[in-house]
């Protein structure tokens, strides 16, 4: 048999951004169910994060959701397994209150991991396990210890795992544990990683520029084969475009940028101006947003999807992007109110140093 494993669907992101949910819908309507529905799969494991926000959920984003995703998993005769994630609890100390058990206990083909819970499909045997805090680590760590389950899914943290050359986690499960397990595979860092038996699954689309140049999608686990396999997903939300006098902007396909993030990139100098300015405003009638970067050479090295070795580029952040995210993160104060604050500091800081 064959099961399907997805994770960070993060529904409700950019603060329930009703374009990143007509992205989101568009995923499940075009490449997600109709991939289940040609397999003939009808089982489905997601390891994490299915909203985005760990303190309320939208009451829109909860619909459109429901819409896309939940209630044709109950309504289609397919079986779901959420692990809960850090995303979805409220406590940072127990997983108590999660927003998984809150909103689809009563589905009757959903089911909620919310304590270590061992599953077999086909010949195969899985330990599925909850986002670890200090209320559950010891009878987590038992369990990952005594089972005799060949497979191991959760949403985990990795001490020592290198995500890029500047960022590794301090904390969590130590590598060593997992030594015993065939393969394990975890939600959490957006991004595919692979490092021995160990696999950051990625998120199955684009969730913000970090994720440029990289593939998203899901995946399928065969039990008979024990051959996991990436289903890629084609649809992007992102794009970086290097312009240069060479495009024409009679025969270029605007469409392909319809409903869209564009960053359109300069790295050497034009000609032709008026042409460049057409393409521009073409672009814009399509797209979401776009931005211009002139003379860009910011960009910054990232991982690739299945080593740690650092070889593809992507665009970094602006100043402005990182400090919206970065108030996003901060759970205890008005985030809406802090980045007004942030963004005003930072855009004073920049009129003084032009003085």
């Amino acid at each position: 048999m064959k099961i399907i494993l997805i994770t960070d669907e993060h529904f409700g992101c950019h603060s329930d951004s009703l374009e990143f949910l007509k992205h989101q819908k568009r995923f499940f309507e075009e490449q997600f169910f109709p991939f289940l529905e040609n397999n003939n799969i009808k089982d489905i494991i997601d390891l994490g994060d299915t909203f985005d926000s760990r303190k309320s959920v939208n009451y829109n984003t909860l619909h459109k959701s429901k819409e896309m995703f939940f209630d044709r998993i109950e309504n289609e005769g397919y079986h779901l397994k959420i692990i809960v994630g850090n995303h979805s609890t409220f406590h940072k100390e127990h997983n108590e209150v999660n927003s998984p058990n809150l909103l689809f206990s009563s589905y009757k083909n959903i089911e909620i991991i919310e304590e270590p819970t061992t599953l077999r499909y086909g010949l195969c045997k899985f330990l599925l396990v909850p986002w670890i805090n200090k209320n559950n680590e010891e009878d987590i760590l038992k369990s990952i210890e005594e089972t005799d389950a060949k497979y191991l899914l959760g949403h985990f943290e990795i001490v020592g795992m290198a995500l890029h050359k500047n960022w590794q986690f301090h904390k969590g499960l130590e590598h060593s544990l997992l030594d015993k397990f065939k393969q394990v595979w975890s939600g959490h860092y957006h991004l595919k990683l692979k490092k021995d038996n160990f696999r950051y699954l990625g998120t199955p689309y684009q969730l913000d520029w970090s994720d440029v140049n990289h593939d998203k999608g899901f995946h399928v686990f065969d039990t008979d084969t024990e051959k996991l396999s990436f289903i890629k997903n084609p649809l992007h939300i992102y794009h970086i475009i290097e312009y240069t006098d060479s495009i024409d902007v009679d025969s270029f396909e605007y469409v392909n940028y319809k409903n869209s993030y564009i960053r359109v990139i300069l790295n050497d100098s034009i000609e032709g101006y008026n042409k460049f300015d057409l393409f521009i405003k073409r672009l814009e009638e399509v797209v979401y947003e776009l931005k211009v970067n002139e003379n860009f050479f910011n960009c910054i090295k990232v991982a690739d999807d299945n080593t740690n070795t650092s070889n593809k580029v992507a665009h970094s952040e602006t100043t402005i992007e990182t400090i919206k995210k970065r108030c996003d993160e901060i759970e205890i104060v008005d985030k809406d109110k802090l980045f007004k604050f942030m963004n005003s500091a930072y855009m004073k800081s920049k009129e003084l140093i032009n003085i």
